[in-house]
């Protein structure tokens, strides 16, 4: 059945999610049979994680027919580095259930720490310098008008 049958596309999701966050993906779930796939069903196969929706029910689909498939996963329970998240079409046809072939997304997992630490070290000295530009800013402005003051 590779190709042919009910298929999912990746069409959104996130090379990489800092751990803890909530990762949202979208699925493109396309009928390539020439007749009917009902009750089709878009399944989340990787365990440990939380998706919300736990399953996408998308219906009858017509041959030819696009439905996209949007899951949100709380990524608490990510490990750090790689991770496959698999999903996979269930439906029904005139020969009983059918599954397609295992759709995987990629996904970076990076630790909250360490997104942190990015951060602060690519952006660690821009805030101090604009404190210190901001400062003196004030005392000049303040001493120009003193000193017109004064004359």
């Amino acid at each position: 059945m590779h190709g042919y049958g009910v298929r999912l596309i990746a069409s959104k999701f996130p090379s990489s999610i800092i751990i803890g966050e909530m990762a949202e993906i979208e699925l493109d779930t396309v009928n390539t049979r020439s007749d009917e796939a009902k009750s089709a069903i878009v399944v989340p196969l990787t365990e440990g994680l939380v998706y919300q929706p736990s399953e996408y029910y998308i219906g009858n689909m017509k041959p030819g027919d696009l439905y996209t498939a949007q899951f949100k996963i709380d990524t608490s329970n990510m490990k750090t580095g790689i991770n496959n998240l698999d999903f996979r079409v269930r439906y029904k046809d005139a020969n009983g259930y059918q599954e397609s072939d295992v759709c995987t997304l990629t996904l970076n997992a990076v630790a909250m720490e360490a997104a942190k630490t990015t951060t602060a070290s690519s952006g660690g000295f821009i805030i101090p310098i604009v404190v210190i530009l901001v400062i003196i800013t004030i005392v000049t402005v303040l001493y120009i008008r003193r000193r017109k003051r004064e004359v």
